[in-house]
């Protein structure tokens, strides 16, 4: 789902912030422990606050890598690049939504890596 939200963030960041607020907002009344919800929840809450961070800050995450994927972190910086550097979506020269169902097809880490290469 934050990979998804890091490739929808092409659209726009305003979205992307209040779709991950309302999201933890919708979750936490449904479970007696945050913490039962487990990785995706941990993903959830890393990636939010990096919607705020500087390029170097994120860069330095202890999360990256280890909460957050490598993937979903080089994808979510490549929206704050110039035009002239494409995504991987736009190099494929793929939309939104294809590259999107590729990566619910392929939810390997190393996977995506290469697509990003």
């Amino acid at each position: 789902m934050v990979a998804h939200i890091s490739e929808a963030l092409v659209v726009g960041q305003d979205e992307a912030i209040h779709f991950l607020s309302q999201m933890e907002l919708a979750v936490a009344p449904l479970c007696r422990r945050v913490s039962d919800l487990g990785k995706s929840y941990r993903l959830l809450r890393s990636f939010r606050p990096m919607l705020f961070q500087t390029s170097e800050h994120i860069a330095n995450s202890p999360a990256v890598g280890d909460v957050i994927p490598f993937s979903t972190v080089i994808q979510f910086l490549f929206t704050r690049a110039p035009p002239e550097l494409k995504s991987p979506f736009q190099r494929a020269e793929w939309t939104i939504a294809r590259y999107s169902r590729w990566l619910d097809d392929h939810p390997s880490e190393k996977d995506r890596l290469i697509l990003i290469r």
